[in-house]
């Protein structure tokens, strides 16, 4: 089993242009059986699902799982060409949540390159404007904190109790049931949350199953539903960009995948 870490979100408020690089956690194939050993792979690239570039394990601030009221450390890493290999055991049957929380990251953009960032997460005005009052000249250099999860299935029996909450994200996007039972034509509701509060109007990202990318934005409740219309993996991805007192600039990028099976 494999799982490929990814970072943001889109859905329907427009057709944007693809990231420039995602990272995300996959598993390959997105089930085990109870008691296995479980290999998560974390990847990042520009053409979701498929694996591109490795991130370094000293980048990783804490990986880890949680199921049924239990959770654990996963720590075990191995460099692969074009991914992190990450080996532990899930100890209890049911849908689990594993995660992975990456060090802050010290980011300088040419202002080219800020224009097109802003568009891909889809930046309030309020962030544009701020960017813009700077100057055309100004200098942008930003701290960025990549979060992504997944969902498998562990063994046959357990359901998905413990595994829907929060994971200590700084941006956790909080799905209404369990991600590894979907199929083609259901919808999945998702809540985005920041520091326990609900994010309004806040832009998520989607990459289907077929490829098909969309984004829209959040309710006043923090929330999006997402038409399931095509099995295989899927992207959820967020990026909440904020200007530091000081004219730095300060991000959190948050992933989401699970796997959609044939009906």
């Amino acid at each position: 089993m494999k799982i490929t870490l990814l970072v943001l979100a889109f859905l329907v408020l427009a057709a944007p242009a693809a990231f420039a690089h995602d990272t995300w956690i996959m598993c390959l194939p997105p089930g085990v059986r109870s008691g296995a050993d479980v290999t998560l792979h974390i990847s990042s690239g520009a053409a979701f699902p498929k694996f591109d570039t490795a991130p370094e394990a000293a980048q990783i601030e804490r990986c880890g799982w949680r199921v049924d009221g239990r959770e654990g450390a996963l720590s075990d890493f191995s460099h692969e060409k074009d991914n992190l290999a990450v080996t532990g055991r899930v100890t209890t049957d049911g849908a689990a949540v594993v995660f992975a929380e990456f060090k802050p990251k010290a980011i300088d953009r040419t202002p080219d390159e800020v224009k097109a960032y802003m568009d891909e997460i889809g930046a309030p005005e309020s962030v544009r404007r701020a960017y813009q009052s700077d100057g055309p000249n100004a200098k942008f250099h930003e701290t960025l904190t990549t979060h992504a999860k997944t969902y498998l299935r562990v063994g046959e029996s357990g359901d998905a109790t413990g595994c829907l909450g929060p994971v200590g994200f700084n941006i956790d996007f909080l799905p209404d049931r369990d991600p590894t039972s979907l199929k083609v034509g259901d919808t999945l509701t998702i809540r985005v949350f920041r520091g326990g509060k609900e994010m309004e109007s806040f832009p998520v990202g989607a990459v289907s199953g077929a490829g098909k990318t969309t984004m829209q934005r959040t309710s006043k409740a923090g929330l999006v539903a997402i038409a399931i219309d095509a099995p295989g993996w899927w992207l959820i991805r967020g990026t909440e960009l904020r200007r530091q007192t000081d004219g730095t600039w300060e991000s959190d990028f948050t992933t989401l995948t699970f796997f959609v099976a044939n009906n």
